[in-house]
């Protein structure tokens, strides 16, 4: 089909953080690059984005440094049968049609991206912990639970993730696991599907997995911690899983510290040279994740494991981990600083 490209265009000299701005509001998830002329120059996709990030790309660099040149393009005079025969075959989000210029005729996709395709994938939700970083407000009330505006975490996260689809939920839980079964019951209020599993000691962030029926998750599966905030495109992860045949994904978000000190660098006994207060950058863990189910190791049932000691079993067994860097608002509500931050983060969105 033909959809509406112009809002996809973004000129070649835009910076990056532009860029990942534009596909964040746009339904069609690429961007054509063009010049003064509107010449096509190539594509930007989110995986080229994310792979620009895992690079080192800079926010402030031109788009140019991330762009795809060698894009899959056809010309005007192309079959109509054999344009869609290229969408299905390749397995791409569109192809632009070009005129003998290499100006953009039109665009065709595959379906209309401003429709959402209901998704039978489960999601599991790790709602069990004590939340005992937050103090008094997890006391009587389970952090799930807790208010971000008018609406408990655990309620915007669902909500979030039906926005891509998502209506099989499975929800862990240990502390004050009643009020949680009690709010939400088996979901139908919010037009979803929840499962319970029920810890009945902590097993960690990743013990519960032990506790389900492998059998149940056919698809790939969607799991999140129950603290985390993000506009990040759930589906675009489980495609980028698939796309990647992984058997596990990790999706990270970059973290960057000041050292306080002048750091020195030593070849031996000599120095070599020093940076007065380097910023180091890491990618961190976003606590969120795709597992292939049937790609998991065997785990002992009701064993305590948290989410890293499975990641190095997964690796030691030559399981295939991929990263998903996150550049999207994410925020951890774990401790207080960061639940009065995203108390903030919400009410200016509104």
């Amino acid at each position: 089909m033909i959809v509406d490209h112009l809002d996809n265009l973004i000129h070649e000299s835009c910076k990056v953080n532009e860029a990942i701005e534009k596909l964040n509001e746009l339904p069609l998830k690429i961007l054509f690059v063009v010049n003064d002329s509107n010449k096509a120059l190539g594509t930007i996709t989110d995986g080229d984005l994310r792979r620009g990030l895992l690079k080192g790309v800079d926010f402030q660099a031109s788009v140019l440094k991330i762009i795809n040149k060698d894009f899959i393009k056809l010309y005007k005079d192309s079959n109509q049968l054999f344009i869609e025969n290229e969408i299905e075959t390749r397995d791409i989000v569109a192809i632009p049609i070009l005129n003998d210029d290499n100006t953009i005729l039109r665009v065709h996709s595959a379906r209309d991206w401003s429709e959402t395709i209901a998704l039978s994938n489960k999601v599991i939700l790790m709602a069990g912990g004590y939340g005992k970083r937050l103090g008094e407000l997890t006391n009587r009330t389970p952090k799930p639970l807790l208010k971000i505006g008018k609406k408990p975490i655990i309620q915007i996260i669902i909500e979030n993730l039906q926005k891509y689809g998502f209506t099989n939920f499975v929800i862990s839980i240990h502390y004050l696991s009643e009020q949680i079964i009690e709010f939400l019951g088996d979901g139908s209020n919010l037009g979803v599907n929840i499962d319970y599993i029920i810890e009945e000691k902590p097993l960690g962030t990743a013990g519960c997995l032990s506790l389900i029926n492998i059998d149940d998750f056919q698809e790939d599966c969607l799991l999140i911690n129950c603290d985390v905030l993000t506009n990040v495109n759930f589906r675009g992860i489980l495609e980028n899983h698939k796309k990647n045949k992984s058997a596990m994904t990790i999706c990270s978000r970059e973290y960057s510290h000041q050292v306080p000190f002048g750091v020195i660098e030593i070849n031996k006994n000599s120095v070599i040279g020093m940076e007065e207060k380097p910023y180091l950058k890491s990618q961190v863990n976003a606590g969120i994740y795709i597992l292939t189910m049937n790609e998991i190791v065997k785990l002992q049932k009701n064993k305590y494991l948290d989410m890293p000691d499975l990641i190095n079993l997964m690796v030691k067994n030559d399981k295939k981990v991929n990263i998903f860097p996150i550049h999207e608002y994410w925020i951890d509500v774990g401790q207080i600083h960061d639940y009065e931050k995203a108390q903030l983060d919400f009410t200016n969105d509104t």
